[in-house]
Order: C-alpha cells, then structure tokens, then sequence
C-alpha cells in the first residue's frame, strides 16, 4: 500500500467518523487497523461460515454504525426481511436493534433474520444483531481469511 492511499483512507476515514481533519493523526491509526487490510490477507466468502476472526473484524467495522432495522413486538415480518435485505444489499453490513428483553428470544430473533435476509450473524450484543451478506457485484467489504 502506498503512502496515497493511507492518506486517501485516513481522509476517508475522517469523512465517514466525522472526525475533524486537524485530528486525523490522532484516530487515524485505530480506524486503519479495523478498515486498512492488504488484499493478500483478505478474501470474500459466499455461504461459508463466518470465522470467529471475520467476526470480530465484522463486530469492529459495525462499532460505528447505527441500527437501520428495527425488530419490534410483532417480530420478524415479510416487510422487516424485504428491509433487511434492501438495506445489506446497500451496506452489506448492518446494524439490527431488537426490542425484546429476553436474552434468548433476542437471539432466536436475529438468528431467524439472517436466515430469512440470506446473511450471516456476525454477532449480537445486548439488544443489537449485527449482520452481513456480500454483495454479489463489486462487495466492498474484504473478509480476512
């Protein structure tokens, strides 16, 4: 990787975290290491498992994202899975808050999204799913191996 395109990443970074440019230096670095992976360290995967490595590195990219779906009392709808599915076809990352203060109906809940949305479960965390599904033209997002 050149030095451009560190400084192209760390700008980028800063647009997407709404970091100011003057305290670029200063996040760049831990933001690098979650988004910056050299192409021979990474690979997609079409319907394998997630590793337990893809995972965490999945579970760090989603930290500074927001829910975009939302399941509420009436659960896993047809209308939640055609939102899901539009909305990893845009991201193929996204964030899922679900309303339930049963541990295990939250986990059964976001299970059966990612089932019905074709994604895999990259992990949850108190009341939010965090799932992903690779784009089938041009993915953006590089899984390491």
């Amino acid at each position: 990787m050149s030095l451009g395109e560190v400084g192209d990443i760390t700008h980028a970074v800063g647009a997407v975290t709404n970091v100011s440019p003057s305290s670029h230096r200063s996040h760049s670095s831990h933001f690098l290491s979650l988004l910056v992976r050299s192409h021979a360290d990474c690979h997609t995967i079409a319907g394998m498992a997630l590793t337990g490595k893809q995972r965490q590195y999945l579970r760090g990219l989603a930290h500074l994202l927001s829910p975009v779906v939302r399941i509420g009392g009436k659960g896993v709808t047809e209308t939640l899975i055609e939102e899901a599915k539009k909305s990893l076809h845009a991201h193929e990352l996204i964030k899922v808050r679900i309303d339930s203060d049963d541990g295990e109906e939250r986990k059964a809940l976001a299970e059966k999204l990612a089932e019905a949305a074709d994604a895999q479960l990259a992990g949850t965390v108190g009341k939010i799913a965090i799932l992903y599904r690779e784009r089938d033209e041009e993915p953006e997002i590089r899984l390491p191996r």
